[in-house]
């Protein structure tokens, strides 16, 4: 069974954009609010631009940090990319033409690792979720919010960080690799 086969959508067709060269070894993707597409492997977190819309990649930018592992998830936030990688949560910002502002990392915790921070989603009350797994090393050190439910975690935990307040919640824990 091809996948052509598994999708029988009228009109629809897969190709590949990228290749294992521009964006080696991909642990993650995503896609911002004007089609932007985000990659991010080991030791890198790279925007995928096709400014000549041909169909094939044909500029390639990078998030610049000094990485010491691979960014494992991310999402976007308007002109504003969440990730996870680097030892903990960071934020960059981009102008409208896709030019990075800045980056900074917002919560400090354990990135790299098959139990360690993952996935990262931004809810709809306007915070950033970040599900952790329970080698990241979350403690009641990480439990800012004055209203977050768990104050002494154990093992694995879903985190609510609040950008406007720079304040985080723990809303569950005990959990092993979600």
């Amino acid at each position: 069974l091809s996948l052509h086969d598994a999708l029988p959508i009228s009109g629809f067709q897969i190709q590949r954009f990228t290749n294992d060269a521009q964006t080696p070894d991909a642990y993650c993707i995503s896609f911002g609010p004007r089609g932007q597409l985000l990659v991010s492997g080991k030791n890198y977190l790279r925007l995928v631009h096709d400014t000549n819309l041909d169909g094939v990649p044909d500029h390639f930018q990078d998030i610049p940090i000094r990485w010491s592992d691979a960014p494992t998830g991310h999402c976007w936030d308007g002109n504003k990319i969440w990730f996870t990688g680097n030892q903990g949560l960071w934020v960059a910002e981009l102008t409208d033409d896709n030019k990075i502002i800045s980056s900074k990392k917002v919560l400090e915790f354990k990135t790299g690792g098959e139990h360690e921070a993952h996935a990262v989603r931004k809810g709809p009350d306007g915070n950033i979720y970040v599900l952790c797994g329970n080698t990241t090393g979350i403690q009641k050190k990480h439990a800012t919010h004055p209203h977050s439910p768990i104050r002494n975690p154990v093992a694995g935990t879903l985190l609510r960080y609040h950008p406007k307040i720079e304040k985080c919640e723990i809303l569950v824990d005990g959990l092993r690799n979600p």
